[in-house]
């Protein structure tokens, strides 16, 4: 009789033991199969800002006139004289046709960085940066 319930013991905790083993691994394939953080989508930054810049400078007179209030020919010509008197250059990260526009949105629409920010997918500092060495030229 001791025998026989040694024997039933022992295929208890066999079965036990398997019972939590398998349990485990559920678990762990579960676990692996599942996202715990939820991922935005990848957004190419430097392409949506030429995106946004191109909507703007390539598209029409009149949207060009509306958003940095003037022309696209003029746009171009004040970048050119800021550049050829070199009161403003261009940077490892940021062009002088992005520094003006950034300042034309801020000064012609009295944006705040946090918009600016959105639109041209640059941070604060680097908005303030850009506005400041504007300021200081003027």
């Amino acid at each position: 009789m001791d025998l026989t319930n040694k024997i039933e013991g022992d295929a208890l905790v066999g079965a036990a033991a398997t019972c939590v083993l398998s349990s485990g691994v559920t678990i762990i394939i579960a676990y692996e199969n599942q996202s715990s953080i939820p991922r935005e989508p990848y957004t190419n930054k430097d392409q949506e800002r030429k995106f946004y810049m191109n909507n703007i400078l390539n598209g029409s007179d009149v949207h060009c006139v509306g958003q940095i209030r003037m022309s696209k020919h003029v746009f171009y010509e004040l970048c050119n004289a800021l550049r050829s008197t070199s009161l403003l250059r261009s940077t490892k990260n940021m062009y002088v046709q992005e520094q003006v526009l950034i300042f034309l949105e801020i000064v012609g629409f009295n944006e705040r960085f946090c918009k600016i920010e959105s639109h041209f997918y640059r941070s604060i500092d680097s908005i303030h940066h850009a506005s400041t060495l504007y300021f200081k030229q003027f």
